[in-house]
C-alpha cells in the first residue's frame, strides 16, 4: 500500500465529516419545518423520477463497455449475496434476542436491506477525487453504486420486501407490542411462514400520505402504489382460490374412495386436476411474474436497462461517447448524441446531496416513545452484525474474487472499493416509510419505535466503523 495508517484514516474520515454536516443540515431543516414530511416526499419523487435516471444514464454508458460482462455479473451476484447474508443475520437476531411479536417481519427487512445508494456514492465522490483513484474512476464508481442500488430496489419493490413489512400489520394486535420469551421454533424462516390468513386489499389505508419520508434510493414505491395494491388483491384472491382448490380436491378424493371403479368419477377427478394445474400457472403469472414486470416500468429501472444495452453495443455507445468505433461526429467533434450524456450529468449531480439532506431530515424526525424490555440486546447484535461482521465478509469475498477467481481485475480498484463499502452501511431508511405506510390509522406501532432506535444506533456507530473499513481497504486491498 502507498498509504500510511495516518493518511488512510484521514482520507477515510473526510467523507464521514461531509455526510455528518450534510445530514445535520437536513435534520435542522426538518426541525424548522422547512423540509417537512410532505416536502421530503415530493423531493424524493423528483430524485427518483428525474435525478437518479440522469445519474444512471450519464455514468453507466461511459463507464461500462462490451468487454466487462463479468463486472456486471459480479455486481449483481454480490448484491444478492449481501441480501442473503442480511437475511441470515436477521434470523440470528430473532432467535437469540428478545423482540416484539409485532415486529417479526420488520426485523427481517432491517437485516436484509441496506442503504446502498447514498452512502457509497457519497464516499465515491469524495475519495474518488484523490489517489489512488482518478476522475474516470469516480464515474466508474458511481456507475457501480447505481447498479447495486437498483438491484436492492428490485428486492424491495419487485420481490416482496414491501409486502414483507405489511405482514406485521395483517391482524395487528396492540397487546402483542411486547418482547416474548425467545422461541426458536417460532422464528420466521421465510417471507411466507407467518400468518397464513388472507390479506384483504382494504385492510390498510393505501392512499395515506406517510408522516416520514423515505430515503431516495428506495422511494420508488411512491410511483408504484397501484402495483403494490394490486399485488395484495391478487394475493388475497389467490389464497381464496387455493382454499377452494383444496376443498375440491378433498371432495374428489372422498368420491373416489366411495365409488371406486366408477369411470365417470375418475374422469371428473382427472379433469379437475388439469384445471387446478392450469389455475396454479395463472395465479403464478398474476401474483408473481406480472407484478414483477410491472414493477420494472419505472424511470430508474427503464433507464438502467437501456443504459446497459447502449453500453454493451458498440455502435450505440459510439453515438453518445467517444470510442474506438468509427462513426460520424457532430460539428463540435463530439458524438452526435453526447448532449444527452451532458443533460443526464447535469440532472444527476444533485442526487447524492439531496439524498443526504433527506436522510438527515428523516433521522431528525425519528421519535421513540418506549423500548421493549431487553430490546437493547437486539439493537447491539444487529449493529455488530451489519457494521462489523458483514464488512469482514465483504472484504473476504472481494479478496477471493481478486486472487482466486480472477473476477475483479487488479487494475479495477474502484470495483473492489465500492463492493466493500456497500457491505459496511446501515439498514435502509426506507423501512420507516413502509412501516408508517402500512400501520393502521391512529396507532403508533411498536415497530416504529424499534426501527427508530435501530437506525439511530447504527448511524451513530457508522461514524466509527465505516472509516475503519475504508482505512483497511485503502491499506490492504486497493
Amino acid at each position: 500500500s502507498t498509504f500510511s495508517i495516518g493518511e488512510a484514516i484521514y482520507i477515510a474520515i473526510k467523507p464521514v465529516i461531509k455526510l455528518i454536516v450534510t445530514s445535520a443540515i437536513g435534520a435542522l431543516l426538518a426541525r424548522k419545518n422547512i423540509l417537512d414530511a410532505e416536502s421530503s416526499r415530493k423531493l424524493s419523487i423528483v430524485i427518483i423520477n428525474v435525478m437518479l435516471p440522469g445519474l444512471i444514464f450519464s455514468k453507466i454508458i461511459p463507464s461500462l463497455s462490451p468487454d466487462q460482462p463479468v463486472v456486471l455479473g459480479v455486481l449483481i451476484l454480490t448484491a444478492v449475496i449481501y441480501l442473503a447474508v442480511g437475511y441470515v443475520f436477521a434470523l440470528i437476531v430473532w432467535v437469540t434476542t428478545s423482540n416484539p411479536y409485532n415486529w417479526k417481519h420488520g426485523l427481517l427487512c432491517s437485516g436484509i436491506f441496506n442503504n446502498v445508494g447514498d452512502l457509497p456514492m457519497a464516499y465515491v465522490l469524495t475519495i474518488g477525487k484523490g489517489p489512488p483513484f482518478t476522475e474516470d474512476d469516480t464515474d466508474l464508481g458511481l456507475a457501480y453504486a447505481t447498479i447495486l442500488a437498483c438491484v436492492t430496489m428490485l428486492g424491495v419493490i419487485n420481490l416482496g420486501g414491501a409486502k414483507l413489512i405489511a405482514k406485521d400489520f395483517r391482524d395487528y394486535d396492540p397487546s402483542q407490542d411486547h418482547t416474548p420469551e425467545v422461541d426458536v421454533e417460532n422464528a420466521p424462516t421465510d417471507s411466507h411462514d407467518i400468518n397464513k390468513d388472507t390479506l384483504e386489499p382494504n385492510s390498510y389505508p393505501l392512499t395515506r400520505i406517510p408522516s416520514a419520508p423515505l430515503a431516495p434510493m428506495y422511494s420508488l414505491t411512491e410511483i408504484n402504489t397501484d402495483t403494490i395494491s394490486r399485488t395484495f388483491s391478487h394475493t388475497s384472491a389467490a389464497a381464496r382460490s387455493l382454499r377452494s382448490g383444496r376443498s375440491r380436491a378433498l371432495s374428489h378424493d372422498s368420491s373416489v374412495r366411495s365409488y371406486r371403479g366408477h369411470e365417470s368419477v375418475i374422469s371428473s377427478d382427472s379433469e379437475d386436476t388439469h384445471k387446478t394445474h392450469r389455475n396454479i400457472i395463472v395465479r403464478m403469472w398474476n401474483d408473481s411474474i406480472l407484478p414483477f414486470l410491472k414493477g420494472l416500468m419505472n424511470p430508474p429501472s427503464i433507464t438502467l436497462i437501456v443504459s446497459i444495452i447502449i453500453a454493451f453495443v458498440p455502435p450505440l455507445k459510439a453515438l453518445f461517447v467517444s470510442t474506438n468505433y468509427h462513426i460520424a461526429q457532430a460539428p463540435d467533434g463530439m458524438p452526435v448524441l453526447n448532449v444527452f450524456i451532458d443533460i443526464g450529468d447535469f440532472l444527476g449531480r444533485a442526487t447524492v446531496t439531496c439524498g443526504m439532506l433527506l436522510l438527515g431530515a428523516m433521522i431528525g424526525r425519528l421519535r421513540f416513545a418506549k423500548l421493549p424490555h431487553g430490546f437493547w440486546r437486539s439493537v447491539a447484535l444487529m449493529t455488530i452484525l451489519k457494521l462489523v461482521v458483514l464488512p469482514i465478509i465483504g472484504i473476504a469475498w472481494v479478496e477471493y474474487m481478486q486472487s482466486d477467481l480472477g473476477w475483479i481485475p487488479k487494475d479495477d480498484q474502484m470495483l473492489a472499493f465500492v463492493l466493500i463499502i456497500t457491505a459496511g452501511v446501515p439498514s435502509a431508511t426506507t423501512q420507516v416509510y413502509f412501516t408508517t405506510y402500512f400501520a393502521p390509522p391512529g396507532i403508533h406501532p411498536i415497530a416504529l419505535d424499534c426501527l427508530a432506535i435501530y437506525l439511530l444506533v447504527q448511524y451513530i456507530s457508522l461514524i466509527v466503523t465505516l472509516p475503519i473499513v475504508v482505512s483497511y481497504t485503502l491499506m490492504n486491498i486497493i
